[in-house]
């Protein structure tokens, strides 16, 4: 082998060694953003679930308030039924535990 053969091959053998070193370098790229991409894929995801949970547990909210406003309401009318209705009949009941008591 010459001279001339021997620096043709070495030339050869480190301009392999830096392309394998490049393709190592891309590959290394890659999979970094690889895991950049995957972790703004997570992020925006859980981001959006974040989102709908507070707009359902708003909206929950606001129904319970409601159901809450409209069952106090309900107590409300139903206790003064009661009250008047009361009122309207006390005397006349008391009559008539009074009589059943001396019969």
């Amino acid at each position: 082998m010459e001279i001339k053969d021997i620096k043709e091959l070495i030339a050869f053998d480190q301009k392999t060694m830096q392309d394998v070193i490049d393709i190592h370098d891309k590959k290394n790229e890659a999979l970094k953003a690889l895991a950049r991409e995957k972790e703004e894929i997570k992020k925006k995801t859980w981001d959006e679930v974040n989102q709908k949970v507070e707009t359902t547990k708003k909206e929950l909210d606001a129904k319970i308030a409601s159901d809450a406003k409209i069952n106090t309401q309900a107590f409300e009318e139903g206790a003064k039924r009661i009250k008047d209705t009361y009122a309207a009949n006390k005397d006349k009941w008391i009559k008539e535990v009074f009589e059943r008591c001396i019969d």
